[in-house]
């Protein structure tokens, strides 16, 4: 039997096993953005969490020891399960706002509301339309009307 050398993430590598690092979680966050307009009224400043906690994860993972990332992921998607299941109700969605013109439109509502949780969603909810979410800004917007 060999005996395994190199590093654990170029013994990883070699396996094709690498982690692929913090874009992992993208998916994630892009769909708890897009969950918001469905489920965001039940709770409005909780339910943010469901997407700027993977996000927040994604930002520290390049700092973090390689083989901390797929724990830091399982932990990422368990923190979103568990606020999107803790606090969502089965009520039906409010009425749509009017979409927003444009990324600047959105980004001037959240910094005119003020709310800490909608700056931080709407952050995010740029970021998510950025990589092709199309119902990134209509998030943003309700959450800036939700938490003003």
């Amino acid at each position: 039997m060999a005996i395994a050398t190199g590093t654990f993430q170029e013994r990883l590598e070699q396996r094709g096993l690498a982690p692929t690092g913090p874009a992992d979680l993208d998916a994630l966050v892009e769909e708890a953005v897009a969950g918001y307009l469905t489920w965001g009224a039940s709770n409005p400043t909780m339910l943010v969490h469901a997407a700027t906690a993977p996000r927040a994860a994604s930002l520290v993972m390049p700092s973090m020891p390689v083989d901390l990332w797929a724990a830091t992921r399982a932990g990422a998607r368990s923190v979103t399960a568990t606020v999107v299941l803790a606090y969502r109700d089965d009520e039906p969605p409010p009425a749509p706002s009017p979409p927003p013109s444009s990324a600047a439109d959105v980004t001037d509502r959240a910094v005119g509301n003020g709310d800490e949780h909608a700056i931080k969603f709407t952050e995010v909810a740029l970021e998510a339309s950025a990589r092709g979410c199309c119902v990134a800004l209509a998030a943003a917007a309700l959450a800036c009307d939700l938490l003003g």
